[in-house]
Parts: C-alpha cells; structure tokens; sequence
C-alpha cells in the first residue's frame, strides 16, 4: 500500500467525529492492505510506542533537527522553515506547506510504500548510539524528498511523538473484527486478546492470520505487561457492601506508582501502569524482588512507595515523581528510599491466575513471596459490615495513605485485564465531599493571565473523554490549585503540545474558547465540591439530556487542581458516562 494512501484515510478519520464512521474508515483501510502490512498498519494509527514490551520502539526527534530535515529536503534555509513553522503553528503543518513548494525536486522520486515508512520509522526507533542524531536527520531527509505534503504532515507527527491522532482501541478494534472477523460487533474479542497482550500490531496479526480461535488463544506472558484492572469509585460505603454482597476483602490504596512486576529466565522487569518499564530508577528494589520473589517464573502487581525504613514512615510520592520521569537513565539507588507493595498474583510457573478467585490469587501471592526490607504484602482486612470499612479508611488516612479499595470475594472476583470493574472499589478521603471521587481530565486549552502576576497562564480548561464519539467534551475551565512552581512550569509543560486551530476531537462552547488550543495529552487529576450542569460545557450533554431532558452538559462546581497524571493516556481518563453516573448517584443520595 503507499503510504500516501494511508495518510487520505488518517485524514479522513480526523475529519469524522462520528465512532460508527470511523470504524467503517478503519475496516476499509484493513480490508485493501496487504497481509504483511497489517500490523505496521495498526502500529501507525495506535500511536505512540509501538511495541508494549520490555523493550518499546519509540519514536523520538527534537524540534531543531526536524526542521534541519525539513531545510534540506524542501532547499529553503533552517531560518524560512522556523519561520513558516511559527505562521503555520506547527512543524507537521509546516512540513506539508513547504513539500507543496520546495525547491528541490528529486529527478525520480520513489513513492513511499506503507512498509517502507515504517521500516525507516522503526530504523530511527532503534538507533540509540552516539551516531543517532545523524541517522535520525539522513533517515527523515530522505522520507521528506519522496514524500507528497499530505505524507510529510503525517511523516512529521509521527517523528515528534506527537501522533495526536491516536486512533483509540475499540476503534481499531472495531475496524480490525468487520474487516477480517465478519463483524464489528466481535471487537470485544480483539479488545479481550489486547487487554492481555498489549501489542497491536501482533493482536492485528492473529486477527488476520488465526481469527477468533487465535485471539482466544492469546495468554498472558511473563515478560510482556498485561493492562491493569482499574477499580470504580462509590461514596457510600452502605452502597460499596451491597455492591460485593456483604463482605469484603479490605486494602490500602497506597500514595504510589502502581506497577507490574514480571520474573522470568532470571531477569525482573519492573513496568508502570503505562506498560514504561522503569527497572532502571529502581536498581535497589530490583535485587530485593528477585531475592523476595520464589517462583521461578511470575507476574504481580503492587504500588512503589517512597518509604524510610528506619522510621517505618511514608512519604509524599508526588515529592519526588519528578525526580524519577527520565527515560533510559540507570540510577544506582532509589532516591529517596522506596518499598513496593504487592497486592495481586496474575500468573505463576506456567498458570494463569486471571480466572482466579480474589482469595486464590491472594493465597497463591502469600506463598509466592518472602518479604524483605523492600518487599511485602499489602494490609488486608475481612470486613462485613460499613462500620468496618469506615474505620480501616480512618486508619489508612492517619497513616498518610489516599484510602482503601473494598475487593469482591468469591467465584465472581477474577481479575478482568484492562477492565474498570466493581469486583473492586475505591474509597477515598476526596469521597467524604459531595463530589464522589476526584476525576482524571485532559487539558485542552490554556487562558492567557490578565493579571498583575508574572506567570504567561492563569489557567487551563480541561475536558472528558466520550469512546462512544472519540471526542473530548469540556467539563470545567481550572485556576486553583496549582503552586508557584507548578504555575511557573505550566508554559514548558504545554508548550509542545500548543496548536493555533482546535483540534477537531475537542467540543468546546464558544462562550468558554481557549486563548490557547492545546492537543489532548497531559492529564491531571481535577477535584471539586460537586457535579452540577451546565449550559457551557459539552461533557455527558447527550445522556443528561436523555435521563432529565434538559439541553445540559455536566462541570464542576468549585473545580481544583490536584496532581498532574504523569504516563496516563487521554484515552484512560474519566468518561462523560462516568462523570453522569457520578451525577445521578448524588443525586439519589440526596433524595
């Protein structure tokens, strides 16, 4: 397939808001490609890294030598393509406007395939040695010279890691089961192989070669991370009992990174929730999980926590996080002091334990570890009652913790991959307010400062995410809560991500535009005092509208920065369905 046929269908996905149509772009797309391009296919929409694997391809270039590139390619000088690039907004929309006119033209230009972008693409991923930056500018150049303006427009996203097109799972998912499956409506099986192997292009592979009974085969590897389950918020804890049928296994949600710990053939991966592996920020905890876990062969999953052992006291993780975020850097220790917990057996020597009762899993973790300076179990407690689950919160609270999470027991507490399931449910302090949980958003938009202070914004205007229409809705516009530091770092942090013209996936009322536009990818955690609607904001206006009939969206009365949400993927974050669940079920309270 060329590539150029490709980049008509990606703009043809960015011009529909539609999920159903989307779907349909998609399946047609697989329904001409090639066998063997498939999974490059599917790699090149998902975005980001490629391969969610101990040892991910991504793809990665500085602003300055993509313009270099682009200079070469095109005959203009470094200075013209900085300042189209300034006019045009961004450096993907500056590549295709100087294609359309450079001044270099090759004598026989060779058509970019599908598969050769890719393989240059995948070329560029891998150098990492002294001699990269020169790969990654000779490789580009080339790209550039064959490449049609709408080509280099996409050629130049995916070279900056900024594929802001991101195609979302169950779209692919969705395209992927009506080309090769019969229907779309099986997209819940690719979604379920997917969940458990998060490689796409090998999920698409199966899907193409094997069909169903190849994704029903999938099985977790030790090795290759598996998507966490993810726990649903209630603030009743009357309501919590009656959801796991009266009793319960009771946790701490520790103030840490969530992580994935894979042992196999003698080597220990450390991953994050993101599927990063971050073993090397962590060489200290590393040698104690391997001398704490007994297994030859295991998969668990825990929280790191910043921890001091000689006092036996917690510490902030948002503290330090900062300190950890550098990717490909080997520490020598673990500054400050960590420990990570274990709350959770997925697999152990040639068993998977997904299927596993939360009791099964939970004994088969107990025998699975020795505890150390580094390692151990998670508090439990067996609770039947809400005065029980009550006190445990207090007493997670005084011990500097964000609250418990109540497990399901019994035949139907397996642990669902991928999944935000009641066989779990959080509790936390945020939920003794009228708001029943803190809500994960992404900023779409930042508001100039007018006032006397010296920082450029006074604010961001963050939004939810709607599966259902693959857009982002807005929910609240937030000044507060941010510190002088925070707000001082604010123009760095958006800066590359800052566009002139509102991305097509973002609803936003006019009343509340933006000074600033800003692509949907930094996440943060958003509290308030309570859910209200609003005839500003577009989040959940469709399904408020069914159940009140009332022309509304959904915000947050009182909106206030909590934390940013370093890793998480805008796809990840609260749904409009969820923030309108969290409305009703107020609202049911109070009657």
């Amino acid at each position: 397939m060329r590539f150029f046929d490709l980049c008509k269908y990606l703009s043809s996905l960015e011009s529909h808001s539609d999920a159903k149509k989307k779907v349909e772009i998609v399946s047609e797309l697989f329904t001409h490609a090639e066998t063997e391009e498939v999974d490059k296919l599917a790699y090149l929409m998902k975005g980001g890294p490629w391969h969610k694997s101990p040892d991910p391809l991504e793809i990665s270039i500085n602003k300055r030598p993509a313009i270099k590139s682009l200079a070469k390619a095109t005959g203009y000088s470094e200075q013209e393509v900085r300042d189209i690039v300034k006019k045009e907004g961004t450096i993907e929309l500056a590549a295709e406007q100087l294609v359309k006119k450079k001044q270099v033209q090759p004598l026989l230009p060779t058509p970019l395939t599908v598969s050769g972008v890719y393989e240059s693409l995948r070329k560029i991923a891998e150098s990492k040695n002294s001699s990269s930056q020169s790969i990654k500018i000779r490789t580009l150049t080339r790209l550039t010279v064959s490449a049609t303006p709408l080509s280099a427009k996409f050629i130049y996203r995916f070279m900056l890691n900024k594929f802001t097109l991101g195609v979302p799972l169950e779209i692919l998912a969705g395209g992927l089961a009506a080309a090769f499956l019969g229907r779309k409506d099986k997209s819940s099986i690719i979604e379920e192989a997917y969940n458990k192997y998060p490689d796409i292009g090998k999920i698409a592979r199966i899907t193409v070669e094997d069909g169903t009974l190849g994704l029903r085969n999938v099985e977790i590897t030790p090795g290759q991370p598996i998507r966490l389950m993810r726990a649903k918020g209630l603030g009743s804890v009357e309501e919590i009992m009656k959801k796991v049928d009266g009793k319960a296994a009771v946790e701490w949600i520790y103030d840490g990174k969530p992580c994935q710990i894979h042992l196999a053939r003698g080597k220990l991966w450390v991953f994050s929730d993101t599927f990063d592996e971050i073993s090397p920020r962590y060489p200290d905890l590393v040698n104690h999980c391997k001398k704490g876990l007994q297994p030859k062969e295991v998969i668990v999953e825990g929280v790191i926590v910043p921890y001091t052992p000689k006092t036996r006291s917690y510490r902030l993780y948002h503290r330090f996080e900062h300190k950890k975020n550098e990717k490909g850097v080997r520490h020598t220790t673990s500054e400050p002091p960590v420990k990570v917990f274990l709350y959770d057996l997925l697999y152990r020597d040639g068993k998977s334990y997904l299927s596993a009762s939360y009791q099964e899993r939970r004994k088969g973790l107990t025998t699975s570890i020795k505890e150390n300076d580094k390692l151990a179990l998670t508090e439990k407690k067996r609770v039947k009652t809400p005065e029980e689950v009550e006190n445990l919160l207090i007493e997670a609270i005084e011990k500097g913790q964000e609250g418990v999470i109540v497990k399901k027991l019994g035949k139907n507490s397996s642990y669902k991959p991928g999944k935000k399931t009641w066989n779990w449910i959080k509790y936390k302090r945020s939920f003794k307010s009228k708001m029943i949980d803190t809500v994960d958003l992404v900023a779409v938009g930042a508001f100039g400062n007018r006032g006397p202070t010296k920082f450029k914004y006074d604010g961001l205007l963050f939004a939810a995410y709607d599966p259902e229409n693959d857009t982002f809705p807005s929910v609240c516009k937030v000044s507060t809560g941010f510190t002088h530091k925070e707000l001082g770092m604010l123009s760095k942090k958006i800066e590359a991500y800052l566009t002139d013209v509102a991305p097509s996936r973002i609803l936003v009322n006019e009343k509340v535009e933006p000074d600033y536009w800003i692509q949907p990818k930094i996440v943060a955690e958003i509290g308030g005092a309570e859910l209200t609607l609003s005839h500003t904001h577009k989040a959940g206006y469709r399904l408020v509208k069914e159940k009140v009939e009332k022309d509304a969206g959904l915000t947050i009365r009182f909106p206030q920065f909590v934390q940013w949400r370093p890793g998480k993927s805008e796809e990840a974050i609260t749904t409009s369905r969820e923030l309108v669940q969290m409305y009703f079920a107020l609202l049911e309270r109070v009657r």
